[in-house]
């Protein structure tokens, strides 16, 4: 990550609403945004929000990387409204022993 320059560190994680686990989320994205210096866009979806579109307007606005939190509906969404030149998923069990996904995108333009 460090390799990285700077600037493609403009972030946007989009964090379905409906998780048990979005304060968890926020409270690791602000202590990681912390640490590498990161400006860092959290977007918490409500009911009715068009996912894609978030991750579309943040594509547009040259944020990097753009991270779905959430589950699979969430992590498609991300990937139809901001298709990536790498992209990467992950799953894992939260400290509750519930399933985690993070999808993260980038595009190098």
């Amino acid at each position: 990550m460090a390799s990285h320059p700077k600037e493609l560190w403009r972030s946007t994680f989009i964090l379905n609403g409906h998780s048990a686990h979005v304060e968890e989320a926020k409270a690791h994205i602000a202590r990681i945004s912390g640490e590498f210096d990161m400006d860092a866009e959290v977007v918490v979806t409500k009911r009715g929000d068009d996912i894609s579109s978030l991750a579309a307007r943040a594509l547009s606005e040259r944020r990097q990387p753009i991270v779905a939190g959430g589950g699979d509906g969430t992590v498609s969404a991300v990937a139809r409204g901001a298709p990536a030149e790498a992209a990467y998923d992950f799953e894992w069990k939260t400290a509750s022993g519930n399933a985690a996904k993070l999808f993260w995108t980038e595009n190098r333009r």
